[in-house]
């Protein structure tokens, strides 16, 4: 299945961003495509 969206390139800017992002997503499993295009923009 393809979303057609590619994952954030991390880095060391934004790896905590990404680790807490990825935390959340264990409790709350909103989509995170939101974050994705954010990112890919």
């Amino acid at each position: 299945m393809q979303i057609g969206i590619k994952p954030p390139t991390v880095n060391n800017s934004n790896k905590a961003l990404y680790y807490i992002l990825l935390e959340h997503a264990k409790i709350n499993p909103t989509p995170l495509a939101y974050f994705f295009q954010a990112c890919s923009e």
